[in-house]
């Protein structure tokens, strides 16, 4: 049984690290993380652990440490395959690819946006899958390959009406 109490106090810390980051103390909120992250590892609590280790990244990534960013991406990555949590597999895949993006490391970028989307679709994650598509067609601008792009933001376009409208489906 999880300790309820280390669970809230996790979820708490969790909360206050996206305030400070939000507010732009971003030392506060990666030690806020950390303290979080340790309560979560004792319970066992591995989403509280992913969803840490996902903010962490976020916030090393905001301040320009990508490769701090990854190995908290990593980490998450690592522990929603274990678990066999599939959508938080997506949605991490996904923010792997924005940092590879932004070191101009177009293949793994594309690798594992690719990966993303096969999960976020096999999942129905829409509003994922919009991102990613999105996130595609930066990629392939950045890579010149225009026509690609158009391609993936029309993909991108048509499932955000989607979105808008669900009854479409």
């Amino acid at each position: 049984p999880t300790d309820s109490k280390a669970l809230k106090r996790s979820h708490i810390l969790g909360l206050m690290g996206n305030t400070y980051s939000s507010l732009g103390g971003y030392e506060q909120s990666i030690s806020v993380y950390l303290e979080g992250l340790k309560i979560s590892e004792s319970i066992n609590d591995a989403i509280g652990q992913i969803t840490t280790y996902s903010n962490l990244g976020t916030t090393y990534f905001q301040v320009g440490d990508p490769n701090l960013a990854l190995e908290n991406f990593e980490n998450g990555l690592r522990l929603a395959r274990t678990s066999g949590n599939t959508s938080e597999v997506a949605y991490v895949l996904s923010n792997i690819s924005a940092v590879y993006r932004s070191q101009e490391n177009f293949q793994q970028a594309l690798d594992s946006s690719h990966q993303s989307l096969e999960l976020a679709r096999a999942e129905a994650i829409l509003d994922l899958e919009v991102d990613v598509l999105t996130n595609l067609g930066l990629i392939y601008e950045d890579l010149g390959s225009l026509e690609q792009a158009v391609d993936y933001y029309e993909q991108s376009l048509a499932k955000a009406q989607l979105l808008q409208n669900p009854e479409a489906t």
